[in-house]
Protein backbone atom coordinates (compact mmCIF):
# COMPACT_ATOMS: atom_id res chain seq x y z
CA UNK A 1 0.00 0.00 0.00
CA UNK A 2 2.81 2.38 0.82
CA UNK A 3 4.23 2.17 -2.70
CA UNK A 4 0.91 3.18 -4.23
CA UNK A 5 1.45 6.73 -2.99
CA UNK A 6 4.47 6.98 -5.32
CA UNK A 7 2.41 6.00 -8.36
CA UNK A 8 1.06 9.47 -9.18
CA UNK A 9 4.39 11.34 -9.18
CA UNK A 10 6.04 8.60 -11.23
CA UNK A 11 3.37 8.71 -13.90
CA UNK A 12 3.20 12.50 -13.81
CA UNK A 13 6.85 12.66 -14.80
CA UNK A 14 6.26 10.66 -17.99
CA UNK A 15 4.13 13.41 -19.56
CA UNK A 16 6.82 16.10 -19.39
CA UNK A 17 9.32 13.50 -20.59
CA UNK A 18 7.19 12.83 -23.64
CA UNK A 19 6.83 16.55 -24.27
CA UNK A 20 10.59 17.00 -24.01
CA UNK A 21 11.28 14.19 -26.47
CA UNK A 22 8.69 15.57 -28.88
CA UNK A 23 10.14 19.05 -28.73
CA UNK A 24 13.72 17.79 -28.94
CA UNK A 25 13.22 16.13 -32.31
CA UNK A 26 11.55 19.19 -33.84
CA UNK A 27 13.48 22.08 -35.27
CA UNK A 28 11.77 25.33 -34.40
CA UNK A 29 14.22 27.64 -36.18
CA UNK A 30 12.66 29.32 -39.18
CA UNK A 31 14.20 28.41 -42.49
CA UNK A 32 16.03 25.33 -41.19
CA UNK A 33 14.01 22.30 -42.20
CA UNK A 34 14.90 18.87 -40.86
CA UNK A 35 13.37 15.45 -41.34
CA UNK A 36 10.99 15.96 -38.43
CA UNK A 37 9.94 19.55 -39.20
CA UNK A 38 6.17 19.73 -39.72
CA UNK A 39 5.40 20.63 -43.34
CA UNK A 40 1.60 20.69 -43.41
CA UNK A 41 -1.29 21.86 -41.29
CA UNK A 42 -2.18 18.22 -40.61
CA UNK A 43 1.29 17.61 -39.18
CA UNK A 44 1.00 20.67 -36.96
CA UNK A 45 -2.42 19.57 -35.71
CA UNK A 46 -1.17 16.07 -34.86
CA UNK A 47 1.83 17.49 -33.01
CA UNK A 48 -0.25 20.06 -31.13
CA UNK A 49 -2.87 17.47 -30.17
CA UNK A 50 -0.27 14.99 -28.93
CA UNK A 51 1.49 17.64 -26.86
CA UNK A 52 -1.82 18.83 -25.39
CA UNK A 53 -2.62 15.21 -24.51
CA UNK A 54 0.74 14.81 -22.77
CA UNK A 55 0.19 18.05 -20.89
CA UNK A 56 -3.29 16.85 -19.89
CA UNK A 57 -1.74 13.61 -18.63
CA UNK A 58 0.40 15.68 -16.28
CA UNK A 59 -2.63 17.55 -14.92
CA UNK A 60 -4.61 14.35 -14.51
CA UNK A 61 -1.56 12.89 -12.74
CA UNK A 62 -1.91 15.57 -10.09
CA UNK A 63 -5.56 14.59 -9.70
CA UNK A 64 -4.51 10.92 -9.41
CA UNK A 65 -1.96 11.76 -6.73
CA UNK A 66 -4.51 13.76 -4.75
CA UNK A 67 -6.98 10.86 -4.99
CA UNK A 68 -4.38 8.34 -3.80
CA UNK A 69 -3.48 10.61 -0.90
CA UNK A 70 -7.11 11.08 0.05
CA UNK A 71 -7.92 7.36 0.01
CA UNK A 72 -4.79 6.36 1.91
CA UNK A 73 -5.22 9.04 4.57
CA UNK A 74 -8.84 8.35 5.49
CA UNK A 75 -9.36 7.74 9.18
CA UNK A 76 -11.25 4.68 10.34
CA UNK A 77 -10.27 2.54 7.37
CA UNK A 78 -7.45 0.16 8.35
CA UNK A 79 -7.19 -1.34 4.84
CA UNK A 80 -7.73 1.32 2.18
CA UNK A 81 -9.14 0.05 -1.10
CA UNK A 82 -6.64 0.85 -3.84
CA UNK A 83 -9.30 0.00 -6.43
CA UNK A 84 -11.52 2.82 -5.17
CA UNK A 85 -13.17 4.73 -8.00
CA UNK A 86 -11.60 7.93 -6.71
CA UNK A 87 -8.26 6.43 -7.74
CA UNK A 88 -9.09 4.26 -10.74
CA UNK A 89 -11.00 6.89 -12.74
CA UNK A 90 -8.25 9.53 -12.83
CA UNK A 91 -5.60 6.82 -13.18
CA UNK A 92 -7.28 5.38 -16.28
CA UNK A 93 -7.76 8.85 -17.73
CA UNK A 94 -4.11 9.61 -17.10
CA UNK A 95 -2.93 6.44 -18.80
CA UNK A 96 -5.31 7.01 -21.71
CA UNK A 97 -4.25 10.60 -22.35
CA UNK A 98 -0.59 9.69 -22.00
CA UNK A 99 -0.94 6.85 -24.53
CA UNK A 100 -2.83 9.12 -26.95
CA UNK A 101 -0.05 11.70 -26.73
CA UNK A 102 2.68 9.14 -27.26
CA UNK A 103 0.80 7.51 -30.14
CA UNK A 104 0.42 10.93 -31.74
CA UNK A 105 4.15 11.61 -31.53
CA UNK A 106 5.05 8.14 -32.77
CA UNK A 107 2.51 8.33 -35.59
CA UNK A 108 3.85 11.71 -36.63
CA UNK A 109 7.42 10.38 -36.61
CA UNK A 110 6.47 7.35 -38.69
CA UNK A 111 4.53 9.50 -41.17
CA UNK A 112 7.41 11.95 -41.56
CA UNK A 113 10.09 9.30 -41.87
CA UNK A 114 8.17 7.13 -44.32
CA UNK A 115 6.72 9.77 -46.57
Amino acid sequence: MRHLSHLGPSLSQTGPGGLAVGLAVLNTEAGKATTMTPVSACHRIVLAASMVALLAAVGIGVWTQLAVTQVLSEDGNPLPDVWDRRITIPFRLQIGTFLLGVMGLVGYGIARLSG
